[in-house]
């Protein structure tokens, strides 16, 4: 077992097969207990572009190539018995295909989140239907249903004329008091 993971050319698939193993298990394991090794840096990120984070060198990227090339390319090399220029061909080749899928899941992953948070002054615009009636001009508020960011949004919403809006009325949001958490509206 020793000589066929160690012996002759070996080492060349083993070393990042076992490296990017290692990483892998060891940030999985650190991942159950609130750790992070993916060393970007970044801490604070913009949901205007959902996966936008998901970078395609990066260290889980890179382990998984290592993983990828080292253990198609050994078993290439020891199993299958191919030369070791070829099992190098099908180790990168594998490395780049699990890199890349790794990628892929990554982004797709980090579309699944979404900013919980709305700013009422990027509503200004968007159309909603009335949840609850909006009583007329300094009699209160209502409700209005926004879907936003693949988010249900309830806001509370007043108007400025004399008439109520009675629900399931569609308004165009034409204000928005962020300090207040209040949107005015008017008929669509």
């Amino acid at each position: 077992m020793f000589d066929a993971l160690f012996g002759g050319q070996a080492p060349w698939f083993t070393a990042p097969a076992l490296f990017g193993t290692g990483f892998l298990v060891l940030q999985l394991g650190l991942s159950q207990v609130g750790g992070d090794m993916d060393g970007d840096g970044v801490a604070d990120s913009h949901m205007d572009d959902p996966g936008a984070d998901a970078k395609l060198l990066s260290t889980q990227t890179l382990a998984a190539f290592m993983v990828g090339f080292g253990w198609i390319g050994l078993v290439c090399f020891r199993a299958v018995e191919l030369s070791f220029f070829v099992s190098v061909l099908a180790g990168v080749a594998a490395g780049f295909g699990v890199g890349y899928m790794i990628y892929q899941i990554t982004r797709s992953m980090m579309k699944l989140q979404s900013d919980a948070n709305l700013r009422l002054s990027k509503t200004v615009g968007m159309e909603a239907p009335v949840y609850i009636m909006i009583p007329p001009r300094g009699g209160g508020t209502g409700r209005i249903m926004l879907v936003h960011n693949n988010g249900q949004h309830e806001l509370h919403a007043r108007q400025e004329g004399d008439e109520p809006i009675a629900t399931h009325a569609t308004v165009r949001i034409v204000e928005a008091d962020e300090a207040g958490g209040v949107v005015v509206v008017e008929p669509a």
